[in-house]
């Protein structure tokens, strides 16, 4: 069946409602980070107040390059802890951007906000959970959110901001503090910046260029928004990628590059799928360890040369296809680089929209 009439069949059973989420700051979803700090939740009976400030790129090199409406905010305690939980009794938290640049903020928090402190979007207590002395550790507060819109395209940073008032912990033993939090403090690697000080209603902080705590946002993606995601990552050396120009919009024509190709291959396979295997396979046993496949075989384009090959995927215009997902993936023959000869990339989960 051709491709076209098959985008026609999938779009009746397509579906946005991937479980979705991203890991602040880049890179250290599963990765430790390299300090630690008692701000918030390992305050204990200590009063608070912190934002965090995270840039954009944070969300941009995950591929979170549209529109999302942000409901929890997940934060992980530091590595190793085994400290006990318990809980806070009057937490106030609250998600807005930032007025400028994470490296360009003030010590003023209100100030710190594009047209100004948006209300409270949550107040109550909060459950901290006993660290599980892993490194990563565990996320050990979730944040439930009033559904927040945010687009990190448009250019400004994200802000969370925590604040409660003193002698309101109580320990789920007869500890005193919870687990600190896992922090990125790097200098000469800017992903966010804070705000903190050891008052509830205080107007202003120290502020604190280079220091974002770890953090995962869930999201959903509204309705009809165009998505481009990237699924696992590529074998070889260096790993064979594959990357998309731009969003899948209806109604235009996106370049799908494979990069890294071996100047030994013969040839190099792009392929398109409706179904996307999760989990996906590991192709190992076939001679390609580090390779795994992430879709079905529907469709495949033969392309020549590297070190980069290219194919255009020209997309319907009909509002029909709203929400269709189309998964892609490249492998490249190469003798010699591996048992089998051959190298997968990673995925791209499209998703078409209108916007």
């Amino acid at each position: 069946m051709a491709f076209s009439a098959r985008l026609l069949a999938a779009s009746l059973l397509a579906s946005t409602a991937f479980a979705q989420s991203v890991d602040v700051p880049y890179g250290y979803g599963n990765v430790e980070c390299n300090n630690s700090s008692a701000y918030p939740f390992g305050s204990g009976n200590s009063a608070c107040r912190v934002q965090y400030i995270y840039d954009t790129s944070n969300f941009l090199m995950a591929g979170v390059d549209h529109p999302i409406l942000i409901h929890t905010v997940h934060l992980r305690c530091n590595g190793g802890a085994v400290n006990l939980g318990g809980t806070y009794g009057s937490v106030n938290y609250r998600l807005g951007t930032a007025v400028a640049d994470h490296q360009s903020l003030s010590s003023n928090f209100d100030g710190n906000y594009l047209g100004g402190p948006p209300p409270f979007v949550a107040s109550g207590p909060v459950v901290v959970a006993d660290a599980a002395g892993t490194t990563p550790n565990n996320h050990y507060v979730s944040l439930p959110i009033v559904p927040f819109a945010y687009d990190p395209s448009v250019g400004d940073d994200l802000v969370i901001e925590i604040a409660f008032p003193a002698g309101i912990f109580i320990g789920n033993g007869t500890n005193t503090t919870a687990a600190s939090a896992d922090l990125h403090y790097i200098a000469t690697d800017s992903r966010g910046a804070r705000v903190f000080a050891s008052t509830a209603t205080a107007a202003t902080g120290t502020y604190q260029n280079s220091s974002a705590h770890a953090m995962r946002f869930d999201y959903i993606v509204p309705p009809g928004v165009a998505q481009k995601r990237s699924l696992g990552q590529g074998c070889g050396t260096p790993p064979l990628e594959l990357i998309g120009d731009s969003r899948p919009l209806l109604g235009t024509t996106i370049t799908l590059a494979t990069n890294n190709v071996p100047a030994s291959a013969l040839l190099s396979v792009s392929v398109l799928s409706f179904t996307e295997l999760s989990p996906p396979i590991d192709m190992r046993t076939l001679g390609m360890p580090g390779c795994w496949q992430h879709l079905t075989l529907e469709s495949t384009s033969f392309l020549f040369g590297g070190p980069t090959v290219t194919m255009r995927l020209q997309l319907p215009t009909s509002s029909t296809y709203v929400g269709t997902q189309v998964i892609s993936q490249s492998v490249s023959l190469a003798p010699g680089v591996n048992a089998l000869g051959a190298l997968a990339s990673n995925a791209l989960r499209l998703v078409l929209g209108i916007q």
